[in-house]
């Protein structure tokens, strides 16, 4: 997703012009936390732990491959972790659907079907209520959920919430001018970053006394999305896009 570039910049007309959409914006957003907060609206609770993974602002940041290194890592501790996923750009109605290695990117989203091919062992679901999907992923067995781009998602309680900074950005840690849509990047105020459990610094170090901890992402081979073949990056070198 390529973002505009006013978002980068707190003095440009444009975010200036659009500054009271985003004061409004952040407004709704932080009210709806706290709405959840003080049990005016109510979270759905799964009997197994709940980890949610996000971040506060639009893009990519790293989220998807920390879901992946997460589950691994569980599976690794004799855990049986699935993943919960909206499935961005999927039409899904009715019941959750399950992510299998030969599904199309068109039907889950192609995230989820990727996270999928890369660790075939754990359960993928798909739908827009993770509450539904949970449900889903409990009956074959799922003792830990985690919810990939799931730090909005309120509906579902969490246990946990990881929130990640691509702390590589150099303008504000990766939050932009500090503006909430549609005059910045920030899905709801940067504040939120205080009340998580832990802070993953995509592309930064670690300082755990402030709940943060370094990430750094390594390229590794293609997926192919259609058939689930894998490529080196050296071999598209050259080639024209």
């Amino acid at each position: 997703m390529k973002t505009p570039n006013f978002w980068q910049h707190p003095n440009d007309w444009r975010s200036l012009v659009l500054a009271p959409l985003a004061w409004l914006w952040c407004w709704l957003a932080r009210r709806r936390v706290l709405a959840y907060r003080a049990g005016r609206k109510t979270a759905q609770r799964l009997p197994v732990p709940v980890i949610a993974i996000g971040n506060v602002t639009v893009g990519g940041t790293g989220k998807t491959p920390l879901t992946l290194w997460l589950a691994r890592r569980l599976l690794e501790q004799g855990y049986k972790p699935a993943i919960l996923s909206r499935g961005h750009g999927a039409k899904i109605k009715g019941e959750p659907r399950r992510v299998m290695l030969d599904s199309l990117a068109g039907e889950v989203g192609d995230e989820p079907l990727m996270l999928k091919r890369a660790l075939p062992e754990v359960e993928v679901w798909v739908h827009p209520e993770r509450f539904r999907a949970g449900q889903a992923a409990l009956t074959l067995g799922a003792d830990v959920l985690l919810l990939d781009d799931g730090l909005q998602h309120l509906q579902l309680a969490r246990d946990l919430e990881i929130a990640v900074v691509d702390a590589a950005r150099s303008q504000n840690m990766g939050l932009g001018n500090g503006r909430c849509l549609p005059a910045g990047p920030l899905r709801e105020p940067a504040q939120r970053l205080k009340e998580v459990d832990a802070i993953i610094m995509h592309g930064g170090e670690s300082h755990a006394a402030q709940r943060q901890w370094g990430m750094h992402l390594q390229p590794g081979a293609a997926l192919n999305l259609v058939d689930g073949s894998h490529r080196a990056l050296s071999d598209f070198v050259g080639q024209a896009c």
